[in-house]
């Protein structure tokens, strides 16, 4: 059995395992092979698929927004330039620099990305954490600024859910902007060959666009938003880069 994976996908596991202080150790081959293959199992068997928010949107939000914090990733489908990230198997992903699950414990203060997944219980879980998380710090000043950048559904299925999130999201929703055709990364976007079929997908299999409006919400408590305004210019740049033409390799 092969874990096969993109050279650079490879390459950047390769740093963030040396970056770990675990190149000496000489396993990284075993590693990047257990990780691969506890996300394709995921896959096989939940029957959907992860996303990422496209590389142009991270961009914006590193420039505008100081965002190098991701709440929901993992070794294969983080941004290349985040500093640090939370993932779902921590037992595996640790060697490449994750920080466990976001729900372990309040994460610390700072500029935060968060794209969990699309099901009403993880949509629901990750509002109700980062709200806590952001009345925790609330007290603390400067020294507690702390900003979300969310990213879901406009519309949930569930409205015994939707109803919950938009009860929680009241106190600190600071923005928010509804987008369509959005544009995602495949989560499995390090496979070298085509990763899914489909309308929604592009003929590598690599990015999707999604059918439903996305929202964009900015979440902050004081400080958040004094350090970090989502100001007109700033919100725009995010929002396009979702777009197709921002993202043309």
């Amino acid at each position: 059995m092969a874990a096969k994976l993109r050279r650079g996908h490879f390459d950047e596991l390769a740093r963030l395992h040396a970056r770990e202080g675990r190149a000496r150790e000489g396993r990284l081959l075993a590693r990047v092979f257990c990780c691969v293959h506890r996300y394709e199992t995921l896959f096989r068997f939940k029957g959907g698929h992860l996303s990422a928010c496209p590389a142009a949107a991270f961009a914006a939000l590193r420039s505008g927004f100081e965002v190098y914090r991701e709440a929901f990733s993992s070794p294969l489908n983080r941004s290349f330039r985040s500093c640090d990230y939370f993932s779902l198997f921590y037992d595996v992903d640790r060697f490449f620099g994750s920080r466990g699950s976001f729900y372990a414990a309040l994460p610390p203060p700072g500029s935060y990305q968060a794209n969990p997944p699309y099901d009403a219980n993880s949509m629901t879980r990750a509002v109700e954490h980062i709200c806590a998380t952001l009345d925790a710090y609330e007290h603390l000043g400067p020294k507690g600024a702390t900003s979300f950048v969310l990213v879901l559904p406009r519309y949930f299925k569930n409205q015994r859910s939707q109803r919950r999130v938009d009860a929680l999201l009241a106190r600190w929703r600071r923005h928010g902007e509804t987008m369509h055709d959005a544009l995602f990364d495949c989560g499995f976007q390090h496979r070298p060959e085509p990763n899914v079929s489909g309308h929604d997908f592009d003929a590598r299999g690599v990015r999707w666009i999604s059918k439903c409006p996305i929202q964009l919400l900015w979440l902050q408590n004081a400080a958040g938003h004094r350090r970090w305004p989502p100001d007109a210019d700033r919100v725009a740049a995010v929002v396009a880069g979702f777009s197709v033409a921002a993202n043309m390799d």
